[in-house]
């Protein structure tokens, strides 16, 4: 705990800290099994379960930061960040174990920053493999129920797709392919292999869960392929990696990015749209006439995507966080049974 607690007072203690670090940092194989989950809305829910126990051990930490020099400052945001400040300014700092990764993000900032990507917060120079730097960006999160929050956010996603007119992507080797339709196959699996916790939690509506996706996995297959040129995808497209703030929009967190096709990104926004606006499908395209670029994938929609995702990241928490954030898991599922239908007839209607 010492490492994931502690309030730096130089950019040299972070630095320094690396084996402190790697004994509480996540394992890479959770990492992979959680991957988009860690950063799905049960965070929100279960921050006032977390922040308990986060509060007290920093102010372990900050009695124990007295006693060193305060010409610099770093308060822990969560495991592996910080946020640093300097008489420099103030700055992110992020640790990763794997270097291959911080590489792969630095590799993406410092291509969107020579085409003058506006929409990203551009990492700082530092000599350290395992630490991305970046300027503090003060904002709040997109709001999904907010109709000029989801202009902006789809604007800013589209615009990132875009980018692969300028920079040829497949080339830098560092970027991994995103396959949606593989990856939903495996999320399938891992319900199925979970059904004893999951039926336990979800009762019967873990068997209509199951039957949804079997048919949207169904539907998905039988598409008809539509090729398409591969460009940069986020990867992960939860409303709190939009950062809005006095410097407008910016999409923050490419951990997850990778090579893909866009429609596969707008076709995950949705996913994530949808439950804000009573999964109105039809009002939602109205008000983004864009979004006919993936109308031959709609019926992707069908597949309870997010249910399955916060359901099995729920399996992860601990006793006290599962129990601050069952009211939102059952709320999610509620919602996605009982607008099943309405947002099929939507769906055909569309295509």
């Amino acid at each position: 705990m010492y490492a994931k607690s502690l309030l730096f007072t130089a950019y040299d203690a972070i630095s320094n800290a690396h084996d402190a670090t790697n004994a509480t940092s996540t394992s890479s194989d959770a990492h992979d099994a959680a991957n988009d989950a860690t950063n799905g809305s049960t965070n929100d829910a279960t921050d006032d379960a977390t922040n308990g126990s986060a509060d007290d051990a920093t102010n372990d930490a900050t009695n124990e930061s007295n006693a060193t020099s305060t010409e610099a400052m770093s308060l822990v945001i969560k495991e592996n960040c910080w946020q640093w400040d300097s008489p420099k300014g103030s700055f992110f700092m992020k640790y990763y174990e794997d270097a291959f990764l911080a590489q792969k993000v630095k590799l993406i900032h410092h291509q969107l920053e020579k085409i003058k990507f506006p929409y990203h917060v551009p990492v700082e120079r530092n000599e350290d493999a395992h630490i991305i730097k970046q300027r503090w960006y003060e904002g709040r999160s997109a709001n999904y129920r907010q109709p000029d929050d989801r202009k902006l956010t789809l604007h800013v996603l589209q615009t990132l797709h875009q980018t692969g007119k300028e920079i040829d992507w497949t080339e830098l080797n560092l970027l991994p392919y995103y396959g949606l339709k593989e990856k939903w196959n495996r999320r399938f699996e891992r319900f199925i292999e979970h059904e004893s916790a999951l039926t336990e939690l979800l009762e019967d509506n873990y068997k209509k869960i199951v039957k949804q996706a079997e048919k949207a996995l169904t539907y998905i297959e039988a598409t008809k392929y539509v090729p398409e040129r591969q460009t940069l995808l986020h990867g992960d497209v939860v409303h709190h990696n939009f950062m809005i703030g006095d410097e407008g929009i910016k999409l923050v967190d490419f951990d997850l990015a990778a090579l893909g096709q866009k429609t596969d990104e707008i076709i995950l926004w949705l996913h994530r749209v949808l439950p804000n606006v009573n999964y109105n499908l039809t009002d939602l395209m109205n008000e983004h006439p864009t979004l006919q670029e993936v109308r031959h994938k709609l019926h992707y929609l069908l597949y309870p995507n997010e249910v399955m995702r916060e359901a099995l990241y729920y399996l992860k928490l601990s006793p006290r966080q599962q129990q601050a954030c069952y009211p939102f898991i059952q709320s999610v599922v509620s919602e996605c049974i009982f607008y099943e239908k309405k947002l099929k007839r939507a769906i055909e209607a569309l295509q």
